[in-house]
């Protein structure tokens, strides 16, 4: 393969149903109607759930096995899952309600596509 999209092929079955939900959502306007308070608790979940990997890293190692489908992949799935929708969701909350407009480098980025 030429390697145009870096993603692992155990990531696949996650990247898929993120990108269905995505449209789900976009079609029906859930995004635009989440609430805040949803927003930043599913970011300081992802955030605490950071830390406390951080922090007890040495003592995960051995419950998230590499080796084999068991109770530890799970759980290493279940857990990458919840970091990847608590930060998407709380980073998307906080650009839309304090991030509006373009920035003059957004407007030169998009001339300069447009010209190429």
């Amino acid at each position: 393969m030429l390697e145009i999209i870096q993603t692992e092929r155990a990531d696949l079955a996650q990247y898929i149903p993120f990108v269905i939900v995505g449209v789900l959502a976009y079609r029906r306007g859930l995004l635009q109607t989440l609430p805040v308070r949803v927003g930043y608790a599913c970011f300081a979940a992802a955030t605490a759930l950071s830390l406390v990997y951080v922090t007890f890293r040495t003592e995960f190692t051995g419950f998230f096995e590499w080796s084999s489908a068991n109770i530890g992949q799970f759980t290493w799935s279940s857990y990458e899952t919840v970091l990847c929708v608590g930060f998407a969701l709380g980073l998307f909350v906080f650009f839309r309600d304090h991030v509006r407009g373009t920035s003059q480098l957004q407007r030169s980025a998009v001339q300069l596509v447009r010209s190429c």
